[in-house]
């Protein structure tokens, strides 16, 4: 009596009071049940969503509809984004909405090669096809020099920069250790036109708007929008019987440097101006801008203890 009874003695041989207590406790089991088997259904149904998403993420992956697929994984995984987030920005790749910007160093040499290969426009389409690096990512990993176009009449700094950059790697050591000889270089100054588009660009390295000719152009910032308004006044003035005063530049004069050697490393033209013309300039003129040249290049060379000695101007004659 001190105890109790027992737990399983039958209904007539309980108190009131023990039946009592054995129906709460009784209903606190059933609520703990019922309670556990709520919390079990909603780890359940969390689970399945999650296997669901990763499911939808395989099967979107494996549908191919976006390139790159393994960029857009690495992107998500290195943020820190869920399975959810990366199906979204996955299903954005697919739409063109967006497009991954991480490359790795293989796919940039991809595209070097492309771009070397067959110019600009392989390279466009490499990006637009493939997935490649475009050309403002290509031009920053570069390992070749830009070279600086005159947006006018040349001055001798931009020639400078494009021949200390010429000579700032292993080109520059291979002369002045002499190539193996103590011979004196022969350099062959060269001059020649190429034909361009009839149209402006804008260079992001100096901010200076090309695609002018030399002859009346003037080196322009790109400031504000009124200076391109301006030049495309002049250009092209409302008066179609006024003849403009600026033109566009028809051919680009390139100017490079040859040295003569029998090592194919050496033996080969280096650009080291472009300048844009309309094919007015006279003699007198063009023959400043052929005395320029040839006296930054003797500037430079003998400033950098590199031994030489202009041979030749090459050219492939003018009417000037």
């Amino acid at each position: 009596m001190r105890e109790g009874v027992h737990e399983n003695t039958t209904l007539p041989y309980r108190g009131m009071q023990d039946m009592v207590d054995m129906i709460h406790r009784k209903d606190r089991q059933i609520d703990g049940l019922r309670l556990g088997k709520l919390n079990t259904s909603r780890r359940i149904r969390a689970v399945t969503a999650k296997i669901d998403i990763n499911k939808r993420l395989l099967l979107a992956l494996a549908s191919g509809k976006a390139q790159n697929a393994d960029r857009i994984l690495h992107i998500g995984l290195k943020n820190g984004r869920s399975p959810q987030a990366i199906l979204a920005l996955y299903e954005e790749a697919a739409q063109k909405i967006y497009r991954p910007c991480s490359y790795t160093e293989e796919q940039i040499m991809k595209g070097l090669l492309l771009w070397r290969l067959g110019g600009v426009r392989v390279s466009s389409m490499a990006h637009r096809m493939l997935g490649l690096p475009g050309m403002t990512m290509l031009r920053a990993h570069s390992t070749i020099p830009p070279l600086i176009a005159s947006p006018a009449f040349p001055i001798a700094g931009d020639i400078v920069r494009n021949l200390e950059a010429l000579f700032s790697g292993p080109f520059g050591e291979l002369l002045r250790s002499g190539g193996g000889t103590t011979n004196i270089w022969n350099v062959v100054v060269m001059f020649d036109e190429i034909a361009v588009e009839k149209r402006l660009r804008w260079d992001p390295k100096t901010n200076h708007i090309l695609g002018m000719c030399r002859e009346h152009g003037t080196a322009l910032e790109l400031n504000t929008d009124e200076d391109v308004d301006v030049l495309v006044d002049e250009l092209h003035p409302s008066d179609q019987e006024t003849e403009p005063r600026v033109h566009y530049a028809s051919e680009a004069t390139v100017g490079a440097v040859g040295i003569l050697s029998g090592d194919k490393r050496i033996y080969s033209a280096r650009p080291i101006l472009i300048s844009g013309t309309c094919k007015r300039e006279q003699g007198p003129r063009h023959a400043e801008l052929i005395a320029l040249v040839v006296d930054v290049v003797i500037s430079v060379f003998t400033r950098l203890n590199i031994r030489h000695r202009i041979v030749s101007l090459a050219s492939d004659g003018e009417t000037r």
